[in-house]
């Protein structure tokens, strides 16, 4: 997916500029931590726990970022008995009476992750992906058409008539929400002032809005984040998102293979995303579903159908 290559490009030059600014500082970067090394969450020095600005003028520091997170700065000292650090271990009975877990270091940030864990970020990032590829989808496809897709009428009143999670708790903000403008392409203002002129073919478009912006709200910010996930808490219910996106699907929208886990109600396993030409179909501003010349009618008939719904 576009999208995905996008965004690891993004962390590949933010990850350079990251190394470029430690660099800068004086600080050397390694590819990872030398032997004999130890993190600085581990140490405490005079009594205090080290921090990358109090260690920032130590001899032995150094830094390296884990190959499975490279964004995350790992600090070290290559010899913390030489330069004074104290390790810190985990307080016992005899210190104190009772046992301080928080004096403990953190788990090895250099471990790679599990394999659960290797799936949650795979699926955090696959879901930002599409995520912003939808949404381009909805600004300069869906609601750029002149009459609305037939699903839409029928998805409308199934909404209406059920109120699931996302319409009651998002559906009366929706339309003064900066994100309702994003994706429709105007403000509810610009909407409500062509209603009474709007061709009928294209009022289920104008009626869609506010339900499309309570659901993308609801699964993409916050909590919404773990909208694909199977085990954690979206404001959003993982099979009301399937239903919201298979509908966009009928409508003409490719789904990405997160998307398509959650249409099918089935948990999302992982994708390996190719390599496609940055301009192909996850970029297209238009499918031939898009909106036609002014006074130029649409080939895929007067309904707005694109030719595989009829």
């Amino acid at each position: 997916m576009a999208e995905r290559i996008r965004q690891d490009r993004a962390e590949a030059a933010e990850h350079e500029r990251l190394r470029a600014e430690l660099e800068a500082a004086g600080t050397p970067v390694t590819s990872e931590m030398p032997e004999g090394s130890a993190r600085i969450s581990g140490l405490t020095h005079d009594g205090a726990d080290l921090t990358a600005e109090t260690h920032g003028t130590c001899p032995g520091r150094g830094v390296y970022f884990p190959a499975w997170n490279r964004l995350h700065a790992v600090h070290y000292c290559t010899d913390p008995d030489e330069h004074g650090g104290v390790l810190l271990r985990p307080q016992t009975a005899d210190d104190a009476g009772t046992v301080a877990p928080d004096a403990l270091p953190d788990p090895p940030a250099d471990e790679p992750p599990d394999p659960d864990r290797r799936l949650v970020i795979e699926g955090n990032k696959a879901w930002k992906a599409a995520s912003e590829v939808r949404k381009r989808w909805l600004a300069t496809v869906l609601f750029a058409r002149r009459t609305a897709p037939r699903e839409t009428a029928p998805f409308i009143a199934w909404q209406l008539l059920t109120m699931p999670d996302p319409l009651r708790s998002g559906l009366a903000a929706a339309p003064s929400r900066v994100l309702f403008s994003e994706i429709t392409g105007r403000s509810a203002v610009s909407w409500r002032e062509s209603c009474g002129t709007t061709a009928a073919a294209r009022l289920p478009l104008l009626m869609l809005g506010p339900i499309v912006t309570a659901y993308e709200q609801a699964m993409t910010e916050g909590e919404g984040r773990n909208t694909w996930r199977t085990d954690r808490y979206s404001p959003c219910p993982r099979r009301e998102a399937g239903q919201y996106l298979a509908f966009l699907a009928s409508a003409g929208y490719q789904l990405a293979v997160i998307e398509q886990a959650l249409a099918d109600d089935i948990p999302y396993t992982g994708d390996t995303p190719a390599d496609p030409d940055l301009t192909g179909p996850a970029d297209a501003a238009s499918d031939g579903d898009g909106p036609a010349p002014e006074g130029q009618d649409r080939a895929d008939g007067q309904d707005g159908t694109p030719p595989e719904a009829t």
